[in-house]
C-alpha cells in the first residue's frame, strides 16, 4: 500500500500496466486539440483520427457510466453534468445558425466524454502526472509552431489567434513550474524549462495584452507559493531580462496599451460589446438569448449604429462580446450563471482539500516529497483554471477546449489527493 500512494518524485513515467484505455483516448484528444497535429499533420485529418477519437471517446463514457464508474455524488461532475446539458440541450432548441448548433452538440459530447474518461481512469498519482506531461507536450508543440508562424497557429482550429496561443501557453506555467522544482528526474527538468522557455517566449512573440497578464499573475502566484524565494525571483528576473533583450517590439506596444486603459480604441469596443450584452440579459434575464445568439442579436441591439449594423452589413455586424463570462450572461441568463457559479464553488473547494493533506502533516504521516508534491499540483491546477478566466474576461471562449480540459485536471487531482488522505489515516507514524 505505501508503494502505492508514496511518490518519491523520481519516476519518469507510470507503469506500462498503469496505461488504460481511457488514458490512450484523453492522450490523443490532447495531441489533438493542444498539441495541433490535426492542423499541422494533413494525414491525421485525412484519416479522420479527431473524428474517430470523438466516436471513441463518447461511446467509451458512456460505457464507465452504465457500468457505475462514475461518482456522481462529486459536486463538481454534478456541477459539469448539469451545465453541458444546459448548454447543450438550449443550443438545440435556440441556437439560430445551424453550423453553430451542430458544433455544440459534438463538441460539448466530448467535453462531457473527456470529463467521465479522466476522472475515471486517472485515479493514481503518476497516471496523472503522465496527463499532465502529455498536455504540456502539446503545448510545447503548438508554441514550437507557433514562435515560427508569428504568434499565431495558422493551420490549427483553435489557435489561429494569437490571443488563444498566448491564453494556453500562460495558464499552463503552473503545472511546469512546480513540476519542475520538485522533480528530481534531471531528464524531467529539462523537459519543464523547455516548456517554461517555448511558453514565455510564445507570449512575447504573439504580443497579447491578456497574455502578458495571465503570464504575470501566473509567475506572480508561482513565486507566491514556493518556499525558495530568492532562486524563484533570480528565475523571474533572468526572464524578465531576457524578454527586455529579445522581445520585438510590438510586444512592448502591446504592453504600454495597458496603460491606456478605456480610452485605447479596441477596448472602448470591447465596453460597448459588453454593454450591448447587459442589454440582452435585461429584455431576457432568467435564460438569456440562447447559445451563440448573441452574435445573432447584436444588430438589435446596436444602438450608437457601429460596426455597420445601420448599413445592415450582417457579415460585419456578428461579433462576438470578447468576454466569456458577459457573453455566457447574455445567452445563458440567471439559470446558467447559477450552474456556472456552483461548478466555481466546487473547483474552490478541490483546492481546500489541500487543508487535509496539513492536518496529516501535522500527525507525521505525510512524506515530505509527498506532501511538496500534492500541495503543489493542487495549486496548480486552482492556478491554471484562474488563469484561464483572467484571459477570458477579455475573450469569448466557451466552445473552446481551454477551460473544459481544466475541470477535469481539478477534479482528478482531488480525488486521488483524498485517497491519499484515506489510505495514510490507515498507516501508523512514519517518523
Amino acid at each position: 500500500m505505501t508503494e502505492n500512494i508514496s511518490l518519491g518524485l523520481t519516476r519518469l513515467f507510470p507503469n506500462f500496466k498503469d496505461i488504460n484505455f481511457g488514458m490512450i483516448l484523453i492522450s490523443t484528444y490532447i495531441l489533438f486539440d493542444f498539441g495541433s497535429f490535426q492542423g499541422i499533420f494533413e494525414i491525421v485529418n485525412n484519416l479522420r483520427l479527431p473524428y474517430i477519437v470523438a466516436l471513441l471517446s463518447v461511446v467509451y463514457a458512456l460505457y464507465l457510466v452504465l457500468n457505475k464508474r462514475v461518482d456522481f455524488n462529486s459536486a463538481t461532475t454534478k456541477s459539469m453534468f448539469i451545465l453541458c446539458f444546459i448548454i447543450i440541450a438550449y443550443s438545440q432548441i435556440s441556437t439560430k445558425n445551424l453550423a453553430d448548433k451542430q458544433a455544440n452538440l459534438t463538441l460539448f459530447l466530448q467535453y462531457l466524454a473527456n470529463y467521465i474518461i479522466l476522472i475515471s481512469c486517472v485515479k493514481k498519482p503518476w497516471q496523472f502526472i503522465f496527463i499532465i506531461d502529455v498536455w504540456l507536450f502539446g503545448i510545447l508543440h503548438s508554441s514550437y509552431h507557433a514562435i515560427y508562424q508569428g504568434g499565431k497557429l495558422w493551420d490549427s482550429i483553435w489557435l489561429k489567434d494569437e490571443n488563444h496561443i498566448s491564453l494556453i501557453c500562460a495558464y499552463a506555467i503552473p503545472f511546469a513550474f512546480f513540476l519542475h522544482l520538485n522533480y528530481k528526474s534531471k531528464l524531467k527538468k529539462l523537459f519543464y524549462i523547455a516548456c517554461l522557455a517555448f511558453f514565455v517566449s510564445s507570449v512575447v512573440i504573439a504580443s497579447s495584452r491578456g497574455g502578458l497578464v495571465t503570464m504575470v499573475v501566473m509567475g506572480f502566484l508561482c513565486w507566491l507559493f514556493v518556499k525558495n524565494k530568492f532562486r524563484s525571483f533570480l528565475l523571474i528576473l533572468i526572464t524578465v531580462i531576457l524578454i527586455f533583450q529579445f522581445a520585438p517590439a510590438r510586444f512592448f506596444e502591446e504592453a504600454e496599451s495597458l496603460q491606456q486603459g478605456t480610452k485605447e480604441g479596441t477596448a472602448d469596443e470591447r465596453i460597448y460589446s459588453w454593454g450591448l450584452a447587459f442589454l440582452m440579459f435585461k429584455d431576457h434575464p432568467m435564460i438569456g438569448v440562447g447559445p451563440y445568439n448573441y452574435k445573432e442579436y447584436f444588430q438589435l441591439y446596436d444602438y450608437e449604429e457601429r460596426f455597420g449594423a445601420a448599413r445592415g452589413s450582417k457579415a460585419f455586424a456578428k461579433r462576438v462580446a470578447h468576454s466569456t463570462p458577459v457573453e455566457f450572461l447574455a445567452e445563458f441568463g440567471i439559470v446558467g450563471y447559477i450552474v456556472l457559479i456552483a461548478l466555481h464553488i466546487s473547483i474552490y473547494r478541490n483546492w481546500k482539500t489541500i487543508k487535509k493533506l496539513k492536518k496529516l502533516k501535522n500527525e507525521d504521516k505525510v512524506i515530505k516529497d509527498d506532501y511538496i508534491l500534492y500541495e503543489t499540483i493542487t495549486h496548480a491546477c486552482a492556478f491554471t483554471y484562474l488563469g484561464f478566466w483572467i484571459a477570458a474576461t477579455f475573450l469569448s471562449l466557451l466552445p473552446y477546449p481551454f477551460l473544459w480540459i481544466l475541470i477535469p485536471f481539478s477534479e482528478a487531482w482531488k480525488n486521488i489527493t483524498l485517497n491519499y488522505v484515506e489510505q495514510r489515516n490507515k498507516v501508523p507514524s512514519l517518523t
